[in-house]
């Protein structure tokens, strides 16, 4: 059941109807990538000389930069390390991550409504742009993005707001006119800088009370709640 505050209902009208694009995050927002960043995230801590970590160590930083999860899992201060972890687990990722990656229950249904409402459509995410596309080209659903910004399109990382400033630019739109929906506070606090409203999803770690701080337009149980 999901839990909402704020909600733009007019109506019968879904939320979304306000905004003329719909912008998310990907991980753990659309789909679950968790398996293979786990998987790929020991094969470079193994490879480098270092223990494995806990998946649910892993999984619950997953949003935050590859460099930032190795740096607060590890505690490493051999600065050395860092490359060669990076190169392991981009060398393992290219196998694992798109395979193993599935979409949350009615995320195809909502895009192909949110089309068909025509609204432009988004993903700003701090994984890289190429895994997305191959993701989105697995499911067979990148026809329905008009931009797909990642983490190799921005030298500032969420929670700075630069990748959904890219995002308005490239798609000629002032930050009323766009919704961003994700799944930590990193995300939130993105939106809230860049002036963009927020709709928060559970499927993540973060607690809906977390949330509240920030004032999102709606907190759903899955993105599928959009579509109300």
């Amino acid at each position: 059941m999901e839990t909402r505050v704020h909600i733009l209902h007019v109506g019968n009208a879904s939320m979304t109807a306000p905004y003329k694009a719909i912008l998310f995050d990907f991980d753990f927002t659309l789909g679950d990538s968790s398996r293979g960043i786990c998987d790929a995230f020991n094969y470079g801590l193994v490879g480098v000389g270092l223990p494995k970590a806990e998946d649910e160590h892993i999984s619950k930083r997953i949003g935050h930069t590859l460099q930032t999860m190795f740096a607060e899992i590890t505690s490493s201060d051999d600065d050395a390390l860092y490359p060669e972890f990076r190169r392991l687990y981009n060398e393992r990722a290219e196998v694992v991550i798109t395979p193993s990656t599935f979409l949350y229950s009615g995320v195809a249904e909502l895009l192909d409504s949110l089309h068909v409402q025509n609204k432009q459509l988004g993903i700003i995410s701090t994984k890289y742009r190429k895994r997305l596309e191959e993701i989105l080209d697995k499911f067979e659903l990148r026809q329905y993005f008009t931009i797909i910004i990642g983490g190799e399109d921005v030298l500032n990382h969420k929670p700075h707001p630069e990748g959904l400033h890219q995002a308005l630019d490239r798609l000629s739109l002032q930050p009323h006119e766009a919704l961003y929906v994700g799944d930590t506070t990193l995300d939130a606090e993105a939106a809230q800088s860049a002036g963009i409203p927020f709709a928060a999803v559970l499927t993540g770690a973060t607690p809906s009370e977390t949330f509240l701080p920030y004032k999102p337009v709606g907190i759903f149980a899955s993105v599928a709640g959009l579509a109300i």
